[in-house]
């Protein structure tokens, strides 16, 4: 078997102005930057996918330790 999967932003009418934002994927980089104004802001990254797509996108991140809810919040927590 091979699944073959295809990953579609949801349309968001507004985000949440923040000081931190965690990024759990690549695609959502991509509708987040959309979205918001980078200019100023902390970016965490929940793995190296991300973080490269965050920076292709002229957006530098932090990127956590582990993927667990844990890690991101001492990542985050860490900043503040």
């Amino acid at each position: 078997d091979l699944i073959i999967y295809d990953t579609i932003p949801a349309i968001v009418e507004t985000i949440p102005d923040s000081d931190i934002y965690v990024v759990t994927s690549p695609t959502n980089a991509i509708a987040l930057l959309r979205k918001i104004n980078a200019k100023g802001k902390i970016f965490v990254s929940i793995g190296k996918s991300t973080h490269e797509q965050l920076s292709s996108l002229g957006v530098s991140s932090i990127i956590s330790w582990n993927t667990s809810e844990l890690a991101l919040a001492e990542t985050v927590c860490s900043l503040i």
